[in-house]
């Protein structure tokens, strides 16, 4: 049995060391969104996290850019092939690589096809060399107390990083979701048989071998830490939700209904049967009600929203926070696993959800501040009986953020992470 802490050791604050493929980014997915939300409540809490960004979709780049909304923790930021000057990245890369980038840029925008980084690969590829040599190089300089793995697929990292440090250095992965039963979710779907197909490797066997690497599993909800438990009883599994700060209840009467999501494949199908089969229900009921689309799943829509009213494809948007204060929430999710990001950040802003079984994956059957309805008529319904009903939609938000303050807080939220790491 490992010895205890002793009390001032269990009171000095953390030194983590954040390793992953996507850097803490507010506002482009939810799963960078999600990491962003835990360093800073990690630092609320007093402690450092720093990040070794293994590669990103800059690679794509051959030249600066600068990030949006980027994390401005206290901890240092390293990113594989860039340094990092003012939240921009300058590629280091020597030149030959850079002209090659630069090379296929050019060939994208002449419309050559060229290979381009799939997202997938962020979370299915093991490490290679050179992304090894980097994450040792940090661990090296930095001397972490702690390692946060970003994915199942880093956790052949885990035994190379630990003989690099020369100490018992706890590793905890962070999961997202679970991703063989995100495969089996996707399996065989139409719309989605991309995917499905490079999910197909991870099976319960591929998972559970992968997470015996880490001293400790970070599931993002309930339903998938009990998967966690009985898939790797071995190692002990703690719960960190999406961490935020919640807000005061909106009284907002705007007739505006609102979807969030990045470009990955279930949130297209999501708003695309929002939009086939939901809205015009809405939109025949209620002459006054509006829709807009939030987030790169906007650029997947121009034919599906073509022609109908009162739809707005917005892209992303620099600050949603006022957004989500003045609208209804919606979550049409037909498929996926994990945590809904959106669903959380809505709750937070006090904004009533309407959501699917699917949105709602994870979380209590009657969560407060939310309406759960898993087909078309049904969910326009629920939409319908907020925009119709002002006090009815004030005590909803007044619920959302109950829910929020409860279940999600940050200091809530990483509380049993902190714990697992000293332990």
């Amino acid at each position: 049995m490992p010895d205890q802490p002793t009390p001032s050791e269990a009171a000095k604050p953390l030194r983590l060391l954040l390793v992953t493929r996507t850097l803490p980014v507010h506002g482009v997915s939810g799963a960078r969104s999600y990491l962003a939300a835990v360093i800073e409540a990690l630092e609320a809490e007093g402690h450092r996290v720093d990040v070794a960004a293994l590669n990103t979709d800059a690679e794509a780049s051959g030249s600066a850019f600068r990030l949006p909304s980027f994390r401005p923790g206290r901890g240092e930021v390293r990113v594989r092939g860039f340094r990092l000057v003012g939240g921009r990245l300058v590629p280091t890369a020597a030149p030959t690589d850079l002209l090659l980038r630069r090379m296929k840029r050019l060939l994208r925008k002449a419309g050559l096809p060229v290979p381009a980084l799939d997202p997938l690969d962020n979370w299915l590829r093991p490490p290679n060399a050179s992304e090894q040599r980097f994450a040792r190089q940090a661990v090296r300089d930095l001397q972490p107390d702690a390692l946060l793995l970003n994915g199942a697929a880093l956790a052949p990292l885990a035994a190379t990083l630990r003989a690099e440090a020369g100490s018992a250095l706890r590793v905890a992965t962070l999961t997202h979701d679970v991703l063989h039963e995100r495969a089996a979710s996707l399996a065989g779907s139409a719309t989605l048989g991309e995917q499905s197909a490079r999910l197909a490797a991870c099976t319960e066997a591929w998972e559970r071998a992968h997470l015996l690497a880490s001293d400790c599993i970070v599931a993002i909800q309930w339903q998938d830490a009990a998967t966690f438990a009985q898939l790797v009883p071995e190692r002990t599994t703690v719960v960190t939700p999406m961490p935020a700060i919640t807000q005061q209840p909106s009284a907002s009467s705007e007739p505006l209904l609102l979807f969030v999501g990045s470009a990955v494949a279930t949130n297209v199908e999501a708003a695309r049967w929002l939009l086939a089969e939901v809205w015009p229900r809405i939109a025949a009921a209620n002459p006054s009600a509006s829709l807009r689309i939030v987030g790169d799943v906007s650029g997947a829509l121009a034919s599906d929203a073509a022609g109908l009213d009162r739809v707005t494809l917005a892209g992303r948007t620099a600050d949603l926070l006022p957004l989500l204060r003045r609208s209804i929430s919606l979550v049409p999710l037909l498929s996926g696993s994990g945590l809904k990001i959106k669903l959380v950040e809505a709750l937070a802003a006090g904004s009533p959800v309407v959501s699917t079984s699917v949105g709602l994956q994870g979380l209590p059957d009657d969560l407060p501040g939310t309406s759960r309805a898993d087909d078309a008529a049904a969910f326009a319904e629920a939409a319908l009986r907020l925009l119709g009903n002002d006090a009815y939609r004030l005590e909803a938000s007044r619920s959302a953020i109950e829910s929020a303050q409860l279940r999600f807080s940050p200091a809530v939220a990483v509380r049993p992470l902190i714990e697992a790491l000293r332990a």
